[in-house]
């Protein structure tokens, strides 16, 4: 089969390396050509340069929805579909099992799959007239400060009359992402498909705080208040930069879109019930 496929595991994870030799057991038996990404990987065909990139016909990250997240990023640029192999406790975003993992790579060679496109987020620090820290999430970005509380201001779309937060911090989801940290900090579940923006006060000290979804057209500022506090930003869970007194952080819709590839029939209402209530008891 003449496919090229990239391996993007986390070797952090204790079942990861056996699933890895694995699924690099079965790529070798089905003459699929693969590319380990990644600094610790030494296993298969290793290659860290971002041209190689290009090259893939598809991506498949080993671990939990963290270790897609960051295959998710990597790849966005180069429009190579991705998938994710559930080594987590969840894996939210993840399409693949552990027991099915040969079935799935077939027919991921072999293009019998679907391809749902997501979107995704840039976000961008300015101080002073100048952009000093900027990048893309598949999940969220987040404006928080851990030891106390935060003031806030979130304009959209220039309007007249800005939105004020007293809040842990505030958390600016996409669809996919209204599963993840806005969920915990109060937010709504949202279909992935749809075209919005999620957004999430934490830990609010008001009772007017409440979530708000708005157009995926929508521009957002967002500006620290006085009493001035450093606050730190996050995409997809990684710390980007820290945001000072005056910085602006910009928020909007990125023109990269996230290709997930989708190999069963199973609904959306399915996945979120079975993995959101893994461990609970009702």
């Amino acid at each position: 089969m003449a496919v090229k496929l990239g391996i993007f595991p986390n070797l952090e994870k204790r079942k990861v390396v056996q699933v890895l030799e694995k699924l690099l057991d079965i790529c070798r038996q089905e003459g699929i050509e693969t590319a380990v990404f990644g600094d610790n990987a030494n296993m298969g065909s290793s290659c860290c340069a971002k041209q190689a990139l290009e090259t893939l016909d598809a991506a498949i990250s080993l671990g939990g929805d963290g270790s897609f997240l960051h295959m998710a990023q990597q790849v966005a640029g180069f429009s190579v579909p991705v998938c994710g192999i559930n080594i987590g406790r969840k894996g939210f975003l993840t399409e693949i099992e552990i027991p099915n993992i040969k079935k799935a790579i077939l027919k991921i060679a072999q293009g019998r799959y679907t391809i749902e496109k997501r979107t995704m987020l840039d976000c961008a620090v300015w101080r002073t007239d100048e952009c000093i820290a900027q990048a893309s999430a598949l999940n969220d970005v987040v404006l928080s400060k851990s030891s106390s509380l935060i003031r806030l201001s979130v304009n959209i779309n220039k309007s007249r009359r800005a939105s004020y937060y007293s809040a842990d911090g505030i958390v600016f989801a996409t669809a996919t992402g209204s599963t993840a940290y806005s969920l915990s900090a109060g937010g709504p579940i949202v279909h992935p498909t749809l075209p919005v923006t999620v957004i999430t006060p934490i830990c609010p000290h008001g009772l007017h705080s409440r979530p708000l979804i708005v157009p995926d057209t929508s521009d957002i500022a967002v500006r620290l208040l006085p009493p001035y506090s450093e606050a730190a930003l996050l995409n997809d869970g990684m710390l980007l930069s820290a945001v000072l007194p005056g910085d602006m952080v910009k928020v909007k819709t990125s023109s990269l879109k996230s290709l997930f590839i989708k190999l069963g029939s199973s609904s959306y209402y399915d996945t979120w019930q079975q993995r959101l209530q893994k461990g609970e008891t009702i």
